[in-house]
């Protein structure tokens, strides 16, 4: 006699309708489009622009756009397309170094407070509330009293800084998630808890995982340029989008255009993370959705919201 076989976990074809879902809604696509383009317009910086981030033209100061200038210059003759460029590699490395802390104190706490529990779980969720109660601006600028233009630092800081709310999300998911039937197979079938965790649980948990990431890199994103703006990211003459929309700001009077290369990049992909943490979410609730039994050889329509199916009344003679 062969053993029954275990009941696999429905991630795999979840997460195929996940992806779908998602390239099926256009703002979806429009966000992955941007951030995509800009990652690889800020890694090819030198191939985009012939120009130096520092290089100065003083007889071209703030012209606007032109043919030598797509984007225009600064005040001191820089190509503000090189700038911005150049300034969104610090900015994107910033919010990765910030995301990647953020996820993994996040995910390794939070899946490990909800599926141990006991002791486990009462020193995450109390070290969770402690750090959770610091004010996160304050403490980044500590950090940056004590090691001055150390942006690393602070993006370090605040991705610890911002990962307990993270850990209690996962936490309350992981509670959930461990108590459904193929969890308890996987248990009875003697996989041990690592397995579990990385087979069944998290799998499931992939969804709120992204969407919490894309809403905290757009977070990462507004504190990195007013840090800059401020004059505490990175030390001049060395371009932030901060840095940009500083110079912009003083030169407003005499030179409007520039404020706009300055702050629409920076904009669009905070909007461009906020629309794709949505459009995750809602594709994530379609992928989960349970889907009613076939009956006659057809599948069921699903119940409206409400809960139970619309009849028809009848007419009134």
């Amino acid at each position: 006699m062969t053993d029954a076989p275990v009941s696999a976990s429905p991630t795999g074809g979840r997460r195929r309708g996940l992806v779908r879902g998602l390239l099926r809604r256009r703002t979806a696509v429009l966000a992955l489009g941007w951030l995509l383009l800009l990652t690889l317009a800020t890694a090819a910086a030198p191939l985009v622009t012939g120009h130096g981030p520092l290089d100065q033209d003083l007889n071209s100061v703030l012209t606007g756009p032109t043919r030598a200038h797509l984007l225009g210059t600064d005040t001191l003759g820089r190509d503000l397309l090189s700038r911005l460029l150049f300034g969104g590699r610090s900015t994107l490395f910033a919010v990765a170094e910030a995301v990647v802390v953020y996820l993994v104190i996040g995910v390794t706490a939070g899946l490990a407070s909800g599926y141990l529990g006991g002791w486990v779980d009462w020193v995450i969720a109390r070290t969770a509330d402690l750090v959770f109660a610091l004010p996160g601006i304050v403490v980044i600028l500590v950090v940056l009293a004590v090691f001055p233009g150390n942006l690393h630092a602070a993006m370090v800081t605040f991705g610890v800084i911002g990962s307990p709310g993270l850990i209690r999300i996962l936490r309350a998911q992981t509670l959930r998630v461990r108590e459904e039937l193929y969890v308890a197979a996987a248990r009875v079938a003697g996989l041990s808890r690592p397995q579990i965790l990385r087979r069944h649980i998290l799998p499931r948990l992939t969804s709120t995982v992204v969407v919490q990431a894309a809403l905290f890199a757009a977070i990462v994103v507004t504190v990195q340029a007013g840090l800059g703006f401020l004059g505490l990211g990175a030390p001049p003459p060395a371009p932030s989008w901060g840095g940009l929309v500083a110079d912009a700001s003083q030169v407003i009077d005499r030179d409007p255009w520039m404020l706009l290369p300055a702050g629409l990049p920076l904009v669009i992909t905070v909007v461009a993370l906020a629309l794709l943490g949505d459009a995750v979410r809602d594709a994530s609730v379609e992928a989960w959705a349970p889907t009613a039994p076939a009956v006659g050889g057809r599948r069921a329509p699903h119940p409206p919201p409400g809960g139970r199916p619309r009849r028809r009344r009848p007419r009134q003679r």
